[in-house]
């Protein structure tokens, strides 16, 4: 629980520091990264106990499907939750400190671009494309603010969104 409120914590004292908040970026964004990237541990198998709603855990669930029988499926939700929190700060982190991002703009853009396609879970698909753009923006303000002109600092995200692409 106190790693999950940290996640959340560094989002929201970053967005009300803005560019301040940057000589924490290095420590702070590749745990977020992590977080981001953790794997749910989604499962799927026939089951041979009766049909219920959850094991009480909240990570698997047995139903019955037209054809196939009893099924149970299993995600570690836990870990949804760490994703989502992760995702959420650092969509906070990119809206809020803008250039100060840039350094840390290819990995992140990685990150986000995974978790896109994301499966099992709508609000991670959902934060992640909504920080891609202040990202993509932040590492534009981060190249002119190293004296690239307008049309090099653009072409310098080129290179991060193709292998993103290519990647998903």
């Amino acid at each position: 629980q106190l790693a999950r409120a940290a996640l959340t914590a560094v989002g929201r004292i970053g967005s009300h520091l803005g560019p301040d908040f940057a000589p924490f970026l290095g420590p702070i964004v590749p745990p977020l990264l992590a977080a981001a990237s953790v794997n749910v541990d989604f499962s799927a198998s026939q089951a041979e106990d009766e049909v219920h709603p959850s094991s009480g855990d909240g990570k698997s669930v047995v139903v019955s499907l037209s054809g196939v029988g009893n099924v149970r499926f299993q995600m570690n939700t836990d870990a949804v939750t760490e994703k989502q929190e992760a995702l959420s700060s650092l969509l906070d982190l990119c809206v809020s400190c803008g250039a100060a991002v840039g350094p840390f703009a290819p990995q992140i853009v990685a990150v986000l671009m995974a978790q896109v396609s994301e499966k099992f879970n709508g609000v991670c698909r959902a934060l992640a494309s909504s920080a891609l753009a202040p990202c993509i923006k932040a590492a534009v303000e981060y190249a002119q603010g190293q004296g690239a002109t307008e049309a090099a600092a653009v072409a310098s995200v080129a290179p991060m969104l193709l292998a993103s692409i290519t990647a998903v």
